[in-house]
């Protein structure tokens, strides 16, 4: 007699973990989740599912996009932050000069300096100085905003040269020969333009056949004009 067998029964599939049930979408698919040391796991709705949901990849991009606005543009709009306007300061040299600007007499001398408030940074100036004695004096002076933001003032020292002078000589009698620091210039009477000032002090020498020399140092100051008259003496007289 054959013994009955009893057939061996299949373990039932093991259940989930409790607590952690598989999800699924609205199509019956299951999602993804993670699980404790990084491994993927069907199910669940944490921070990478709403990562990479269409709401959290626009938010990225967002982000993104601030970021690189950032970067490009703000050191740009920092560069750009500079002075708009400044202090110019004019000097001379010799001081005393009387300053104008576009034409316009500001009222002061540069001694020891003039200073004109509120010049517009990328602006050009005309500066114009007179002092008695020197020839008048204009310059451009060009206001960068690089300079004024180095320093609030702008500084600038403007040579002036002698005014060219002028000789006006009479004598008795007259047609006697000129002659200027031992170079002859003309007879008298004598009127000449163009004469150079920078030295200071001039020798006039008269001379006229029968008559004896007649020598003069004469100086210009802060004159341009020197008018003189000689009365010569006739030898053995």
């Amino acid at each position: 007699m054959v013994a009955a067998t009893t057939p061996r029964s299949r373990p039932a599939p093991a259940a989930p973990p409790a607590g952690r049930p598989n999800r699924k979408d609205e199509a019956g698919r299951p999602t993804l989740h993670v699980q404790s040391g990084g491994k993927l796991k069907a199910g669940g709705s944490g921070p990478l599912r709403k990562l990479f949901s269409p709401g959290g990849i626009t938010v990225i991009g967002l982000l993104a996009l601030l970021v690189f606005a950032g970067v490009k543009f703000v050191p740009t709009l920092l560069a750009d932050a500079q002075p708009t306007k400044g202090t110019l300061v004019i000097e001379s040299v010799p001081p005393g000069a009387s300053v104008a600007i576009d034409g316009t007499d500001t009222g002061q001398t540069t001694d020891p300096e003039a200073r004109v408030e509120g010049v517009m940074a990328g602006s050009s100036v005309r500066v114009s100085l007179t002092l008695r004695g020197f020839e008048p004096r204009t310059e451009t002076v060009e206001i960068t905003p690089e300079e004024l933001k180095q320093a609030p003032e702008i500084r600038r020292r403007v040579f002036l040269h002698k005014a060219r002078g002028r000789l006006k000589i009479s004598s008795d009698p007259i047609r006697a020969e000129v002659y200027l620091n031992g170079k002859y210039i003309g007879d008298t009477p004598l009127d000449k333009e163009g004469i150079d000032r920078e030295t200071n002090e001039i020798q006039l020498l008269l001379r006229k056949e029968g008559f004896r020399e007649t020598r003069e140092v004469l100086t210009w100051g802060e004159e341009t004009v020197i008018e003189h008259h000689f009365e010569m003496s006739k030898r053995g007289g």
